[in-house]
């Protein structure tokens, strides 16, 4: 593997955040794209206007946004929130709006 290959090749390291969403975990800083900031301030305040979420957690606030899903796979997000039941909505690094069950988040 060269100098190029180490560089482009993703630190694998996941730990948990401090955060009140204690199932954000830390990736590898989040780049989001143009579209993912563009919805950005209309999804949070969507969510911030339903009382049934929890305070978002963007990817401003924390570089290494993510959502840690069972089976090992990471969504990469620019915003995420946790709802009364314990789901997960999440925009993600390039703008589309998923929603997971909380029994799919680890």
């Amino acid at each position: 593997m060269n100098n190029t290959d180490k560089a482009a090749t993703p630190n694998k390291e996941k730990t948990m955040t401090s955060t009140a969403a204690s199932k954000i975990t830390r990736v590898p800083t989040t780049t989001i794209t143009d579209l993912a900031r563009e919805l950005l301030p209309g999804w949070l305040a969507s969510i911030k206007a339903d009382p049934d979420f929890s305070e978002p957690t963007t990817v401003d606030e924390q570089p290494h946004c993510g959502v840690w899903l069972r089976g090992g796979v990471d969504v990469p997000c620019a915003a995420v929130a946790e709802d009364s039941l314990g789901n997960w909505t999440v925009l993600t690094a390039d703008g589309r709006t998923l929603q997971y069950l909380h029994s799919e988040v680890e």
